[in-house]
């Protein structure tokens, strides 16, 4: 089966295990090896290898989003680019509160993208679970 197609395939199963949840909860915790997870999962399917599934289904999900709306400012890897901040500085530099009024809203020069709750809280995880906990002031 193609790695794609695969991807594709989880995603599905993602999405329909997010409606039969309850929506827009964001969780307590991420565990930070989550985003090596990604990391694997994400260079298996650029190699056509087989893609590990032990991943936090939100952390994949939030990728997904990110990758369409966020990355074309912030970069794949969250560096920045063009007129996105490098979110490995920003994220644990920044409150929950404040990353999920920023998902949502918009801040500084990034506009409101138009988001349902459950995507803004797997884009809350995957920030998270990426770029790591607030390390406060």
């Amino acid at each position: 089966m193609c790695p794609l197609t695969i991807v594709r395939s989880l995603f599905t199963l993602f999405v329909l295990m997010l409606f039969s949840a309850c929506a827009g909860e964001v969780p307590a915790a991420v565990s930070p090896s989550d985003a090596a997870a990604l990391d694997t999962v994400l260079d298996a399917a650029d190699q056509g290898a087989d893609i590990p599934t032990d991943i936090d289904p939100a952390v994949t999900r939030g990728s997904v989003v990110f990758r369409r709306s966020c990355a074309i400012c912030h970069g794949a890897r969250g560096a920045g680019s063009g007129d996105g901040p490098d979110l490995r500085l920003e994220v644990p530099a920044s409150t929950d509160e404040s990353i999920q009024r920023i998902v949502r809203d918009g801040g500084r020069r990034m506009p409101m993208i138009a988001l349902e709750d459950a995507q803004r809280a797997d884009v809350f995880t995957f920030l998270r679970a990426t770029f790591g906990p607030y390390q406060g002031p």
